[in-house]
């Protein structure tokens, strides 16, 4: 379904209930989760449980960015990605 359809109640309980949600995963590939300092505390530390996880993962934060701001900043979404394949330092604008 296309979420720029979903009524605000329909994407709000869906969101409640994902924050509900409990598994148990395992975990054999590496992610890179970004989020930024304006999303909500339960997506940093869904973040931070996926990294504990899962030894090969990794997640940053970037301080007063809302949800979407990785589809505006170009530059900065290229150096997450460097930063996370090549080890390379990430460096906050």
């Amino acid at each position: 379904m296309d979420l720029q359809r979903a009524s605000a109640k329909s994407f709000r309980r869906a969101m409640l209930q994902a924050n509900l949600l409990r598994i148990t995963a395992n975990f054999d590939n590496p992610v890179f989760s970004v989020s930024g300092g304006k999303e909500s505390k339960s997506i940093h530390e869904s973040h931070k449980e996926l990294v504990r996880k899962n030894r090969l993962s990794n997640c940053a934060y970037y301080p007063n960015k809302g949800h979407t701001w990785l589809f505006s900043d170009i530059d900065t979404h290229i150096q997450l990605l460097r930063y996370f394949f090549k080890t390379e330092h990430f460096h906050i604008n």
